[in-house]
């Protein structure tokens, strides 16, 4: 992976908000105004990404804390990522699966 100037990297599983969102755009191949764009929030984006790229998402409960887990329909809970709500844990999935566990920040 190439890193930006900074030369700093986020992990995937970290993401969120808008920074997510532009990722998701980039693996997408989605040009334009990334503010109107908010697959990690809004169904009518995210929604039909689930499921043109066949993630499915589940709940998931540990210790009292719950959150979501994401995967394809072909990988194994290895490559799960996990999120707040489904969306997010389906949008990271994405990213992590199109370029890799870290992104340029």
């Amino acid at each position: 992976m190439n890193v930006n100037q900074t030369g700093k990297l986020m992990k995937t599983a970290e993401l969120e908000g808008g920074l997510l969102d532009n990722w998701v755009a980039r693996a997408q191949g989605v040009k334009g105004v990334y503010m109107m764009y908010m697959p990690s929030t809004n169904w009518e984006h995210g929604g039909p990404i689930i499921e043109r790229e066949r993630i499915s998402a589940r709940p998931l409960s540990n210790d009292g804390v719950h959150q979501w887990g994401a995967v394809g329909e072909t990988d194994d809970c290895e490559r799960m990522q996990r999120g707040p709500t489904a969306l997010i844990a389906a949008m990271r999935y994405l990213v992590a699966r199109e370029f890799g566990e870290e992104v340029p920040c």
